[in-house]
């Protein structure tokens, strides 16, 4: 498993980003899907059938509930930081798994409850898909056989191509991850938005993570205890990035002069004809 997918997992397992990402994507922005109503679900479950040990594994999948508590549905989101042109067939098989244990009697000897699975693939890439995104496309049933075929297609988004209108929808720091990578593909500077960042290991962990640039991971370390803990508004934190930018710019433009004016120095003594022992013993003195 990557970096990239571990940090975007570590973000994105948190109800209220996993609720907003939902209500974008699924509800145009709409809140349907709200923290409480989510419910988490094993990342990796076994299970047995025709006497055999079948097993479940999927990025990020959580069952819905209304207010009553009863199931819903059980959403997915799998995350892809290249493109994978058996996306279709794995999509499926998660789908399939989640519906066939649906079927198995549980503890009771009742029928358990019967539910959606939906799962939205979060495709990373700075390209387009191009990758097969319907059964079809992949396995190429012939034409006699298309009447009898299931097809199946997967709910894919493109995250560096949502369009501003669907950037403004976002209500948790997800959107600032967003921005980044929309922002990137068009070439501009990251500007991202002033919003609140709660989980503020996660996502600046992420944005130096996807970014590569490690002052992030920096600004993280000169925060306090209260406010990794209470959360702090974007715009504080890139005010910290542009301060330890500018410190840093100083002391390498300082430490850059000072050794300019030691050769500028050591050329001078070569000429007036002192030894490289002379010379050593009063840069000692300089230092």
């Amino acid at each position: 498993m990557g970096q990239k997918d571990i940090a975007e997992k570590n973000l994105m397992r948190y109800k209220d980003i996993y609720a907003d990402i939902l209500n974008v994507i699924a509800f145009k922005g709409e809140d349907v899907v709200t923290p409480q109503s989510l419910r988490e679900c094993p990342g990796r479950s076994v299970y047995l059938a025709d006497s055999e040990l079948h097993e479940l594994n999927r990025d990020l999948f959580m069952y819905w509930m209304d207010e009553a508590a009863i199931l819903l549905a059980l959403f997915g989101l799998e995350n892809e930081t290249e493109q994978d042109s058996d996306m279709s067939l794995r999509s499926a098989g998660y789908d399939g798994t989640a519906y066939r244990m649906q079927i198995l009697d549980d503890e009771t000897g009742k029928p358990k409850l019967r539910y959606p699975v939906i799962t939205f693939v979060l495709y990373f890439g700075m390209e387009r898909w191009t990758a097969p995104m319907t059964l079809s496309e992949r396995v190429k049933p012939p034409e006699r056989l298309m009447k009898f075929f299931n097809d199946y297609k997967i709910n894919l988004v493109e995250v560096a191509y949502l369009t501003d209108e669907q950037l403004a929808m976002f209500k948790s720091e997800f959107r600032i991850i967003a921005e980044y990578f929309v922002q990137t593909r068009r070439n501009e500077e990251f500007k991202p938005s002033n919003v609140m960042i709660k989980h503020v290991e996660e996502t600046l962990m992420l944005l130096k993570t996807v970014s590569g640039d490690n002052r992030y991971e920096k600004i993280l370390a000169n925060m306090t205890e209260t406010e990794k803990k209470e959360g702090v508004m974007m715009e504080n934190a890139m005010t910290r990035l542009s301060a330890r930018l500018k410190a840093e710019g100083i002391a390498e433009g300082e430490a850059k002069g000072k050794a300019e004016g030691i050769r500028e120095m050591c050329d001078k003594m070569k000429a007036c004809g002192f030894t490289e022992e002379q010379i050593k013993a009063v840069m000692n003195k300089q230092v």
